[in-house]
């Protein structure tokens, strides 16, 4: 998942800090269904919802490779 530069103009995106230990894995896995959630339900509320729905995807993805090993 390619996040925005803005995310790491401090030198660490938060879902890398995340990722490295920031927060627990558990943290991070509900970090990352929240999201999910989240742009699925907002997807059709502010006229962008392909690019949400994209965003969710996103997201899936992420979790998909973070949970496929188990």
């Amino acid at each position: 998942m390619t996040e925005p530069d803005y995310y790491s103009r401090n030198g660490l995106s938060p879902l890398s800090a995340f990722k490295q230990g920031l927060i627990s894995r558990e943290e991070y896995i509900g970090f990352i269904k929240g999201n999910i959630i989240k742009y699925i339900i907002r997807c059709d509320k502010k006229g962008q919802a392909v690019s949400d729905l994209k965003k969710a995807s996103d997201y899936l993805e992420l979790l998909y490779k973070e949970l496929k090993d188990e």
